[in-house]
């Protein structure tokens, strides 16, 4: 008897489409992963293949299976020797003394201001929350410093609480093209353009917004001074409605001339914990960020951006960053990039060290009386058979880094000896208290404060060693 619904070749089809399905999948997940970086790359074919031979090894031929895996060992052995043979560079933490002796002279100074342009390292505040709540406890200071208008990482950053409209637009350093000035951060934002017909009238309800709440930890737990930025607008009506702690409300007109200008909000000399902009305009208005500080103390502002190797900063034009610069008067400038650069297909890196030397100069130029800090890569685990080891590229991207640093007057610190050098990432994932997650790529909150604590650590050895330096001169002067 015929069965019209027996079709014995059904379970073969689904199974072909199933693992035609996971296949193109493999191919396209990691585009998702470089946003989410607990996405893992899924690599249907990872046991049966071989990544493409990288160049810092021999060619080694494979013959047959059986040899396979002694190839393979014999392979990543030459790998790991190559890596431990690099001359790894150490620290060259020069060429701070004007940000030291801002630091020795804080009390009639008042401000020290630090920018820290960094990649997904520092997203979220890591490192720098830990580095400012040192350094505030010890020479004063309340305030998160700069905050983007969005932020992709509002969600899980703990010093400031922070929302916004979805109707926000933006143009950032990694588009490939910006008729728009960028702001420090990297960004300007744009809200919402409104239809009205008077700007007197009520808050339209799509009108753009963003809102911040303080945080509970010490020293941000109370808004002193909040200053918003913003660059020239084309709409002459445009304003900003400002409520504080949801009692107070201002209405202030964004007329300013100046490619970057500031709106300045101190409540009348009271601490509040809750501030919210709400943007009124019918043309372009760009928005740069919010800065959160009191009138005395240091201040460290998480320049962070994901995915950037720290070349793209030369899209922020000059201007912008020198009239920054005018309203902040920087006294420290860090950069910490290399790890979007790192790649076992690379051997070469003399083209990441020209890149860096132009941005060097980019920067210098813009922050002119600024001392400057290049942060080097830190550890970053590469997979093999056995597990994980240091990554082959990284000692050459350290090399590229302090050349760049070094061929340009600048300070570098090398993370990656700090951390403790060669497949120190696999024992910071791997010890029985984690610091860093499980990509071996990135560091936790747990180990973000200690790499905050190694910095300070060293940053203080070379203000002792400054002011021993400016003693023994003043002394010498002094016969």
């Amino acid at each position: 008897m015929n069965n019209s619904n027996n079709k014995p070749f059904r379970p073969f089809i689904i199974l072909i489409t199933v693992l035609g399905f996971l296949i193109m999948l493999s191919t396209i997940d990691h585009y998702f992963a470089q946003f989410n970086h607990d996405i893992k790359h899924l690599d249907l074919l990872s046991q049966i293949t071989i990544k493409q031979k990288d160049t810092l090894l021999h060619s080694v031929p494979v013959k047959n299976d059986e040899n396979f895996e002694k190839i393979l060992k014999d392979t990543l052995s030459q790998w790991s020797d190559t890596l431990q043979k690099v001359n790894v560079v150490k620290d060259t933490v020069k060429g701070l003394d004007s940000f030291y002796e801002g630091l020795r002279n804080i009390k009639t100074k008042k401000k020290i201001r630090i920018a820290w342009f960094g990649d997904s390292m520092v997203e979220g505040d890591l490192i720098t929350q830990e580095l400012r709540a040192i350094l505030q406890k010890k020479y004063g200071g309340s305030g998160v410093g700069i905050v983007p208008i969005t932020s992709v990482t509002a969600g899980f950053r703990r010093t400031i609480n922070h929302t916004f409209s979805e109707n926000w637009k933006n143009k950032n350093l990694l588009d490939p093209i910006s008729d728009e000035a960028l702001g420090i951060t990297g960004y300007v934002f744009n809200p919402q353009n409104l239809t009205i017909s008077d700007t007197s009238n009520p808050i339209p309800a799509d009108a753009s917004w963003v809102r911040y709440k303080s945080s509970k930890m010490r020293g941000l737990d109370k808004f002193h001074k909040v200053r918003l930025y913003y660059g020239l607008p084309t709409d002459i009506d445009a304003s900003v409605h400002i409520e504080i702690d949801n009692m107070t409300r201002i209405n202030k007109i964004l007329n300013g001339k100046e490619p970057v200008n500031t709106l300045e909000i101190d409540n009348e000399q009271k601490t509040f914990n809750e501030i919210k902009f709400t943007f009124i305009n019918r043309q372009q208005l760009p928005v740069y960020a919010v800065s959160f500080e009191s009138d005395t103390g240091v201040f460290v502002d998480n320049l962070s951006f994901r995915g950037n190797s720290g070349l793209p900063l030369s899209k922020i034009p000059q201007h912008i960053l020198a009239e920054f610069n005018e309203k902040n008067q920087y006294d420290l400038i860090i950069l910490e990039y290399g790890m979007n650069a790192v790649s076992t297909e690379i051997t070469d890196y003399s083209w990441y060290q020209r890149g860096l030397d132009r941005i060097v100069k980019h920067i210098k130029r813009s922050f002119p009386n600024t001392a400057l800090l290049f942060i080097g890569v830190p550890d970053k685990g590469y997979k093999d058979i056995n597990g994980y080891i240091t990554n082959p590229a990284i000692p050459l991207v350290i090399n590229a880094e302090r050349n760049a640093a070094e061929n340009n007057g600048a300070a570098f610190w090398n993370l990656f000896e700090a951390m403790g050098g060669y497949n120190s990432m696999v024992k910071w994932v791997e010890s029985d208290t984690a610091l860093a997650n499980k990509d071996y790529t990135h560091f936790n909150f747990r180990g973000a404060s200690k790499v905050a604590r190694l910095l300070y650590q060293e940053l203080d050895k070379g203000y002792n060693e400054y002011l021993k330096s400016t003693e023994n001169k003043q002394k010498n002067l002094s016969y």
